[in-house]
């Protein structure tokens, strides 16, 4: 039995789709940090700026060997797991059982572009010592792109035969793909944190579009983080999380995503725009290159407001239909969401433990069709 365990929530789409295609995966939790960890991981974390003191005390030695512990304690009572999948690289999540490990990329301590919250500071090199161990010790590596396995390779000398590239999927899911939109003249950015979302650029970008489409609009939503960005001609803010169904309502209604990030490894949002037909115009940062290509959206240099005006100027002169359809098709083609990552997973498990028995695997029409693919 192959025990799954994650520190939030991110991985409950992929788990799912795991456990209902094969038994021999149990999802065994979450790990969450205790109270006294965090107490103490924030004592020993105090900055002048409270944020940059919680940013801190994320990275910590007492919150890291807290989520250790709550894996361990969600292991004791399963005596027949024989092996775990983790999703995070933040601690050796098993009782010297051999793991696997999930990663959306690592800390890199020379790469300046990483934005706050992914940078230690205080723990840097306890977290990237702990880092490295829990990588080298695991039985394989699974990344979310290509940008992230190269990042492990350079950071943590990984050879590249113990790392594979499984992609992502939707957080959100919506029934079908929005191929006629009810209203197509407005574009939509989702996101939190807007400072690395860039939505201070998009919003730039909107009052550009806006000044030669005045019929077209831009509408910003998520939790600012202390990031504020005004409205202005043309752009519509919605400062606040929202519903992940309301947010997939946004981006299916929309004529385009806009992710104008400064950094960001795997943006779930981007599979979610796929899924639904609505192309994205995203900035050329980390994985997003390897998913976004010219028939399912734009690339933009990040920070390039002009360049994003122009994106969505080519995206209205575009058959909405057309558009629409191609995305779609090529979602379907390329991606498949959760189930074509979940497929590379188990191929690559059973390579590492050997093929588990057919028995314990529930096959359905769409599980067979993805093995049935080259």
């Amino acid at each position: 039995m192959i025990g799954l365990l994650s520190k939030n929530s991110r991985a409950q789409s992929l788990f799912r789709v795991l456990c209902n295609r094969d038994t021999r995966f149990v999802d065994l939790g979450v790990a969450k940090v205790g109270r006294v960890a965090k107490l103490a991981a924030l004592g020993s974390s105090i900055r002048t700026n409270i944020q940059r003191t919680r940013m801190d005390a994320h990275f910590s030695p007492f919150q890291c060997r807290s989520l250790q512990r709550s894996c361990e304690h969600l292991l004791a009572d399963r005596p027949e797991i024989e092996s775990v999948l983790y999703w995070g690289a933040t601690n050796r999540p098993t009782r010297r059982l051999p793991y696997f490990i999930i990663s959306d990329g690592p800390f890199d301590p020379n790469d300046y572009s990483y934005p706050e919250e992914w940078v230690p500071k205080r723990w840097a090199s306890n977290y990237l010592a702990r880092q490295r161990k829990v990588y080298s010790e695991a039985r394989h590596i699974f990344t979310l792109s290509q940008w992230a396995a190269r990042k492990i390779q350079e950071v943590h000398n990984i050879s590249s035969d113990n790392i594979t590239v499984i992609g992502w999927g939707p957080l959100h899911n919506c029934l079908e793909p929005t191929l006629v939109p009810a209203e197509n003249n407005y574009f939509v950015s989702v996101g939190s944190g807007w400072k690395n979302k860039g939505m201070d650029v998009l919003a730039t970008a909107g009052e550009l579009l806006h000044a030669t489409h005045p019929e077209s609009s831009l509408l910003l939503v998520g939790e600012p983080r202390g990031f504020d960005v005004k409205p202005r001609a043309g752009v519509i803010t919605m400062p606040e999380t929202i519903p992940g169904e309301q947010a997939q309502t946004l981006i299916g209604n929309a004529r385009a995503l806009l992710v104008g990030s400064r950094f960001d490894a795997s943006p779930h949002v981007i599979m979610e725009a796929f899924q639904a037909g609505t192309p994205v115009i995203a900035s050329r940062v980390c994985g997003i290159p390897e998913v976004v290509t010219p028939d399912m959206g734009y690339l933009v240099d990040p920070g390039d407001a002009e360049g994003f005006a122009l994106a969505m100027r080519a995206c209205l002169e575009e058959d909405v239909r057309m558009q629409r359809t191609r995305v779609y098709r090529q979602y379907l083609n390329r991606f498949r969401g959760w189930e074509t990552v979940a497929l590379r997973v188990v191929s690559k498990i059973d390579d590492v433990l050997g093929p588990g028995d057919k028995c314990y695997r529930r096959e359905s029409q769409g599980w067979q069709s993805l093995c049935a693919q080259p």
